[in-house]
């Protein structure tokens, strides 16, 4: 069993770190659009940015944003499409890092 974990771990774990750099590509080129084409919904959003502006709110505000329904009620395609495509990507990441996280904790408590 524990070469079993290994090896999964030695796939996930480096596929997780791809996928936070597809993330931050992704979750800026959303910002792009939403500076250049829609600045005042970028404002309402609080001016996010990946680093500099980067709070807890802000977010927030991006999770709120690519989940509900707002970049349709905007009527850009460009925009829809990118919040489909993070909020897939989202739910992959996370059921992917709570299944390792889960796996790494029956690890330790069996004692393998």
């Amino acid at each position: 069993m524990e070469d079993t974990v290994i090896a999964i771990f030695s796939v996930v774990f480096p596929l997780l770190i791809v996928m936070v750099i597809v993330w931050f590509i992704q979750v800026s080129r959303l910002f792009a659009r939403l500076r250049e084409h829609h600045p005042q919904e970028y404002e309402a959003m609080g001016r996010p940015t990946l680093f500099a502006n980067n709070t807890p709110q802000t977010n927030f505000s991006l999770l709120k944003f690519f989940m509900g329904n707002r970049a349709r009620e905007l009527g850009d395609d460009v925009l829809v499409r990118q919040c489909a495509f993070l909020k897939k990507f989202f739910y992959v990441y996370l059921s992917l890092f709570l299944g390792l996280m889960s796996l790494m904790v029956v690890m330790a408590v069996s004692g393998s």
